[in-house]
């Protein structure tokens, strides 16, 4: 029997992403272009059929394909490729557009957008200072379950500031609750997101020596997505020329997050179609962090100077807290 087209399309989006890991980009491009080229593609198909393409090195044959005009599940499809492509304000006006089938997709909007509802959106990511979430209350127990070694520190590190007694679990580390606990909330690390603004990394007082690139900045995304060795090259070339930017590393995002809580200045070469990273919440949380993003149309073509240019940005921002 063949699968739900719903479950079929999110195995296809599994294999293309599996494929880009792998780095078997004829394959991966041979499977996009079949799927593109269906013209029996089942409706409920289309957004993850999208979000393959686009790892296939194909958005913008997808959003040719998903013309609007198709009806809602293919506005779902560019919805998709909005949040692949880091921007906040058409995505937001295709999540409207999309209807309840944009429901997926409405945390990534939230994430680009930096605020937690789409009111807040419209108000540009305004919130109440200070503001504790109800959930946190005094005489409350909230068991937090860490999905992610580093990405939501800020937010967990806020909810331990609250007046609730928040028990932080982690499966992989063996932390886990009593067998007899009954708390009042549970949720993962990414919910607090919702409820909660971050407590911020403070950068360290000082930074440490040499300026380094790693590695391995941005590794199988997609075709099209990946770093390339040439923009490294003319990183450091830019990089020499930066006054004061000893101590200040460039870092692939997962390394970043790693190391982030020395405080040392770091710019982060961001991943991607990852909302997390396109929107504002790691500079917000991170201030010694700075990301540099590819470009929409022209992938990391010229990306050395932009690293560069943060790296010089955090540089004079070193300097200046010298000074005070």
């Amino acid at each position: 029997n063949l699968p739900e087209p719903a479950v079929a399309g999110a195995f296809a989006m599994t294999v293309a992403a599996v494929l880009a890991r792998l780095g078997e980009h004829a394959q991966l491009r041979r499977l996009a272009d079949r799927m593109l080229g269906a013209g029996d593609l089942p409706d409920d198909m289309k957004p993850t059929v999208a979000r393959a393409a686009w790892t296939a090195g194909l958005g913008r044959e997808a959003w040719h394909r998903f013309d609007a005009e198709q009806g809602p599940w293919s506005v779902a499809a560019r919805l998709e490729l909005a949040v692949l492509a880091g921007d906040p304000e058409l995505a937001s006006r295709l999540l409207e557009g999309a209807g309840p089938l944009g429901g997926p997709s409405a945390v990534a909007v939230r994430l680009l957008t930096g605020a937690r509802t789409q009111s807040d959106a419209a108000a540009g990511g305004a919130r109440p200072a200070g503001a504790v979430d109800e959930v946190f209350a005094e005489g409350r127990t909230v068991h937090i379950w860490r999905t992610h070694p580093h990405r939501w520190r800020p937010w967990i590190d806020a909810a331990l500031q609250t007046p609730a007694d928040v028990i932080v679990c982690d499966l992989g580390a063996g932390r886990l609750p009593e067998e007899d606990a009954l708390p009042w909330a549970v949720m993962d690390d990414g919910a607090l997101f919702d409820v909660l603004d971050p407590l911020p990394v403070r950068p360290a007082a000082t930074g440490g020596r040499g300026t380094t690139i790693a590695t391995d900045l941005c590794r199988g995304v997609g075709i099209g997505h990946d770093w390339p060795d040439e923009e490294t090259a003319a990183a450091q070339r830019a990089l020499s020329a930066v006054e004061g930017a000893d101590g200040v590393r460039v870092l692939g995002a997962g390394e970043a997050l790693a190391r982030a809580d020395t405080g040392r200045p770091a710019v982060v070469v961001a991943p991607p179609g990852d909302p997390f990273w396109a929107g504002p919440l790691p500079e917000r949380s991170w201030p010694a962090l700075r990301v540099v993003r590819a470009d929409p149309q022209h992938g990391w073509s010229g990306a050395g100077d932009p690293v560069a240019a943060a790296a010089a940005e955090l540089a004079r921002r070193q300097t200046n807290s010298a000074a005070e």
